[in-house]
């Protein structure tokens, strides 16, 4: 049974470290296109 926790423990962890890396990634991609943006307008 203690082992069983352990694995189910990993494996949440691991699912909650790619979600924050998934929005982290989205997050600072989202800012570099609005500061590219901001700073290189096409006109």
């Amino acid at each position: 049974m203690e082992t069983f926790l352990e694995l189910i423990r990993e494996i949440s962890k691991g699912i909650v470290r790619e979600i924050a890396a998934h929005v982290f990634r989205k997050n600072v991609l989202d800012n570099k296109k609005t500061t590219q943006r901001v700073l290189h307008p096409k006109n």
